[in-house]
């Protein structure tokens, strides 16, 4: 087995094993904490998702973009402390908010309780900063072809931000302590990334040149903001609006119900694009437009038939994943999880696709597609609101919205670059994603050992054929006679 092969095995077995703890974290986090506590979290995570998503996602992106410019220049780690300025800026006002909208939400006398805001509004800020180290640095290891160092340390991280937060809810069962455990599994996974990352540039060219610029804020930034912005209201935003109308419990149940079917697409999501966008920015980097227009053709080709054929693993499983990973306490969550299940599938193909604005970096396009469905979402809202709907259609008209900005972005994405699908390739995806869902229809679990045996077969006949699908597709090969920077060495 080659040394690239090698690193792709080691990342997805790392994924598959991050997985598997976010499945336990999911059931530690239902056994010991309250709806309402649940809830909370899911505000607390969203409010952090609002910094992540609007104000450092799209400097994110950039920085992928230019990771291997960066370091073939000697200006990685360089450029990395520039980027720890403007992280540190919006970590503060991430406190100052926190502050702000928890103080005046939950607690019950601001004067009295000012010091648990505040402390709870330290954490989030430092959640805020944690986070996007270990989301940077962490990635990066892989971006430049160091798959092991980077499997081993997203495992660290999920593995001791788990372990300190069952031991933290333990001691207090609350919505902060858990997100204490978080915060330490985040230090530890980015304390090590920088190191590793620093003793693999050591040598850094000293030069002037600017983290951003105007220009590239105003062309690639901005839109790319007003985007995530959009996205992030659709994903978790939403969800101050359900607590205010329809209570912190309905909120709970709706959180885990999605957030399961979020985190399985989590899962897809994070083993395809880490192994497959590497190589896609790998390409880009070389500034060849016509080498960029095939290469994201042969992305769209790899990845979309994956996704195709978990949608159909997804939908199949839902209402066994729910009956596994909840107590019984949030038994009322099923009925979101299945439709979530198509959320999410149309949130990550619309990202994929959106890919195409990386080509000309000229990322206004990004935003028409989260603006139909935000406008779609707004009246959809107010609706239910008018004729006093209940919760359950909630997720109805996000996964609306969300097929809406996935047929947008298609459209619009052609302008740029025009899609050739492998139409064979799609069509025996879509057959594959077909089977899981007949085997679920056709056998009714009840206990938990027949839900278990429901995954395990499921599963078995998803991947199993998601993997020979991939081996025999002509689009991941070419892809991935694309070398990274370590695969040289």
């Amino acid at each position: 087995m080659t040394k690239k092969n090698l690193g792709m095995v080691w990342l997805a077995l790392a994924r598959l094993g991050q997985a598997l703890i976010g499945l336990v974290a999911l059931r530690a986090m239902t056994y010991w904490l309250s709806v309402e506590q649940f809830a909370l979290l899911g505000l607390m995570t969203a409010f952090a998702g609002f910094f992540g998503l609007f104000l450092i996602n799209p400097v994110g992106q950039y920085i992928n973009r230019h990771t291997h410019q960066w370091h073939q220049q000697g200006i990685l780690l360089t450029q990395m402390k520039k980027y720890n300025t403007y992280l540190s800026i919006l970590s503060l006002l991430a406190t100052a908010g926190g502050l702000v909208w928890y103080g005046s939400t939950h607690a019950q006398s601001l004067t009295r309780e000012f010091w648990t805001s505040l402390l709870i509004a330290c954490s989030l800020g430092l959640f805020v900063w944690l986070g996007t180290w270990n989301n940077t640095l962490v990635p990066m290891l892989n971006m430049l072809g160091r798959r092991g160092q980077s499997a081993l340390l997203g495992m660290l991280t999920v593995t001791l931000a788990l372990s300190a937060s069952i031991l933290l809810v333990m001691w207090q069962a609350e919505a902060v302590t858990w997100l204490y455990g978080q915060l330490i599994g985040l230090a530890v996974g980015a304390a090590a990334a920088l190191h590793l990352l620093s003793a693999n540039n050591s040598h850094q060219a000293e030069g002037s040149r600017s983290f951003l610029d105007w220009s590239t804020v105003k062309d690639y930034c901005l839109p790319l903001a007003i985007a995530a912005g959009m996205l992030w209201a659709l994903t978790g935003g939403y969800r101050f609006v359900v607590e205010s109308r329809w209570g912190a419990y309905n909120l709970g149940l709706l959180v885990l119900g999605m957030g399961v079917a979020s985190q399985f697409w989590s899962i897809i999501e994070a083993i395809t694009t880490q192994i497959v966008y590497p190589k896609y920015y790998h390409r880009l980097s070389a500034n060849n437009h016509n080498d960029s227009l095939m290469a994201f053709n042969q992305m769209i080709n790899t990845i979309m038939p994956i996704y195709l054929a978990m949608l159909g693993l997804g939908v199949a499983m839902a209402s066994n994943l729910l009956a596994i990973l909840a107590d019984p306490r949030f038994a009322g969550a099923a009925i979101f999880c299945s439709i979530g299940m198509l959320l999410e599938a149309c949130r990550a193909s619309t990202n994929m696709i959106n890919q195409a604005a990386q080509i000309n970096k000229k990322t206004t396009s990004m935003i028409y597609p989260y603006l139909v469905a935000i406008i779609f979402s707004l009246i959809g809202f107010a609706f239910l609101y008018k004729i006093d709907a209940p919760v359950s259609a909630v997720p109805w008209v996000l996964t609306t919205a969300m097929l809406l900005a996935l047929v947008t972005s298609t459209l619009k994405m052609q302008q740029i670059a025009r899609l050739l699908p492998d139409y064979k390739i799609w069509a025996m995806a879509s057959l594959l994603g077909l089977l899981p869902v007949l085997l679920s229809a056709s056998f009714d679990a009840r206990t938990v050992w027949q839900h278990i045996a429901m995954l395990a077969t499921c599963g078995t006949v998803g991947m199993a054929g998601t993997i020979t699908m991939t081996k025999y597709n002509p689009s991941f090969h070419a892809l991935m006679t694309t070398f990274l920077p370590a695969e040289t060495e």
